[in-house]
């Protein structure tokens, strides 16, 4: 469809799922609430009983010196932010713990170690949310090795809602993103000539499968 300005035609965008430039001329946004996503998968877990949760996320290496990822602008700091508030609404504050990843478990990069080690420590989580369906694979597997069981000793929790899920040892719980209202809402935005640029926000939706049980008493 054309939309008309000041005598020009200019195309009509749907830039769809991460924010790209706000001030974008001629374009519908819409948008994933990752926030809200990483909130409701936090939520469950603590709803579950599960108090030590790691949030595994990739590192940001565009982040200024002695920020903290909460407090970044973009999609880094929504995705952190969701798991951080929802700590807090449930009076965990002082109990995030966050993993990052820098080498995505590549073999030799030591992030395997390091998740072993955590994951063997007398204070060891209980549960894990992974920020990827790929990388909550990578951590079911490492807790395999060691002998854990997902999800009498560990839940897992993936986000985007992949086709990962279906590679998992044990069906993964994911965050979905919604996609097909997401594209819903775009095809929609460029089929009404009337329909004034906007940014839309659809909530992500959490899918419950067998990575996640109650916290072993």
């Amino acid at each position: 469809r054309i939309c008309r300005d000041s005598g020009r035609d200019l195309p009509r965008l749907a830039v769809i799922i991460r924010a790209g430039t706000a001030e974008t001329p001629h374009a519908s946004h819409i948008l994933s609430d990752l926030r809200h996503g990483t909130m409701i998968g936090t939520r469950h877990l603590i709803g579950l009983g599960h108090c030590d949760i790691l949030f595994v996320i990739h590192r940001n290496p565009y982040l200024m010196p002695g920020r903290r990822p909460q407090d970044d602008d973009g999609e880094y700091g929504e995705v952190v932010r969701g798991y951080v508030d929802a700590l807090a609404e449930a009076g965990l504050g002082e109990r995030q713990r966050l993993f990052f990843l820098e080498h995505e478990f590549a073999e030799g990069s030591g992030e395997r170690e390091a998740l072993r080690q955590l994951l063997s420590a007398p204070d060891r989580p209980s549960a894990v949310f992974a920020y990827g369906d790929y990388r909550a694979k990578h951590v079911v597997d490492i807790a395999a090795d060691m002998g854990l069981r997902v999800p009498a000793d560990l839940a897992v929790i993936g986000f985007w809602n992949t086709p990962w899920t279906d590679l998992v040892r044990v069906p993964l719980t994911s965050v979905s993103i919604r996609e097909d209202e997401i594209a819903r809402l775009a095809v929609e935005s460029l089929l009404s000539p009337s329909r004034q640029s906007a940014t839309e926000w659809v909530k992500p939706e959490l899918v419950i499968r067998q990575s996640c049980g109650p916290k072993a008493v």
